[in-house]
């Protein structure tokens, strides 16, 4: 059975995670945390055909205004060849007590499941009513899955943590060892966990999809800090594969709370890379470049001679093309075209010439060109 748990924050994450959770591993159960769903939003809004979805949604309102408190809410997807009964499902009414459901589920194999899905907002109440509750029931119960954002640190020496240490050992529990979820400078902590009452059931696992997390654990072992306001995303690959990345909901990527934003183009040391790896982009940027270069120098060079002309070009604007040039070794012959005829443009520039006049004598007189 493939189990995968996933921090949705927000509705459209929600829906987003559940959809790239189902490309990526197709599992038989997917756990939602924060998933802000409300009364008024329908189950339609995951769109999976082939999954029936519990909920357990934050319905707590403010005082002031009658308007559903934002954020919190969890939400089990579990796959239609299997069978689930809500065993419980928790009601607060206060906005620090955790959110859980507890549903037994019935397995293709016949035996059954008692899976839980928990939230704990942070610095909110103990999880003891939680604790409570499973420990009446998972005695019936030879399979166990809990899953959850409980935002009590693993890697911390707290009573909070100790507190879920103490359950996890008391009930002869096992924790999936994946490590800090959540990310800071200079600061990480285990949030996110998974508890599964045999370690010989674990086959595999992975901490996420998302290689990025990754990135941010490197820069921070080295000293260095991400400048987010810098940082984009991009995939690099072919058009058709491409292609079918429009039709999914890619899920977002979140470091230290921050939403790293896909593009289309990056930039990175002066080269311009596109997406479907093709150096249109590029070579369209290099040649604004010259024209807008070429512009400038155009208005004051009835004031320049012929060798200062040619000095100005050599300096200002054939770095501009010979910058990087091999990477464009294999490029299209409408992107050489479009850099012929900039360069054709500098050289009219340099020895005066109109428009119509031949420049074949003159590009021979530069070797360099």
């Amino acid at each position: 059975m493939a189990l995968t748990a996933l921090k949705a924050v927000a509705t459209r994450g929600a829906s987003e995670a559940a959809s790239s959770g189902v490309v990526y591993t197709k599992p038989d159960i997917i756990v939602l945390v924060e998933t802000w769903l409300k009364p008024s939003i329908d189950n339609n809004i995951f769109s999976l055909d082939d999954y029936f979805i519990i909920r357990r949604d934050r319905i707590l309102k403010h005082t002031d205004t009658n308007r559903y408190i934002q954020g919190g809410g969890i939400a089990c997807l579990i796959h239609r060849s299997l069978k689930a009964k809500v065993l419980h499902i928790s009601t607060s009414d206060h906005l620090n007590q955790p959110e859980f459901m507890i549903v037994d589920v019935t397995l293709t194999s016949g035996s059954h499941l008692l899976l839980s899905c928990v939230y704990r907002r942070p610095k909110g109440l103990f999880l003891n009513e939680f604790f409570d509750i499973f420990s009446k029931l998972y005695p019936n119960f030879n399979n166990i899955i809990i899953a959850g954002d409980l935002n009590c640190n693993l890697l911390d020496d707290s009573y909070t943590a100790n507190h879920l240490k103490n359950f996890i050992t008391e009930s002869s529990l096992y924790c999936v060892p994946y490590g800090a979820t959540f990310h800071k400078n200079k600061c990480d902590s285990w949030l996110d966990v998974i508890l599964l009452d045999d370690e010989t059931k674990l086959g595999l696992f992975t901490k996420s999809q998302c290689p990025f997390i990754d990135v941010a654990d490197w820069a921070r072992d080295h000293g260095l800090e991400i400048n987010f306001t810098k940082t984009k995303a991009t995939i690099l690959c072919s058009n058709s594969k491409l292609k079918k990345l429009e039709d999914l909901d890619l899920l977002p990527i979140v470091v230290n709370g921050v939403i790293i934003p896909y593009v289309n183009y990056t930039k990175c040391l002066g080269i311009q890379l596109s997406r479907n790896l093709s150096w249109n982009y590029h070579v369209t940027q290099i040649v604004s470049k010259v024209n807008s270069a070429l512009h400038c120098l155009n208005v004051r060079k009835n004031i320049f001679s012929t060798p200062i002309r040619k000095l100005l070009v050599l300096a200002t604007i054939l770095p501009f093309v010979d910058y990087c040039s091999v990477v464009l070794v294999d490029s299209t012959s409408d992107n050489n075209l479009k850099l012929q005829r900039a360069i054709n443009c500098s050289i009219r520039f340099m020895f005066n010439l109109k428009k119509d006049e031949h420049i074949t004598p003159f590009r021979r007189e530069l070797s360099c060109l």
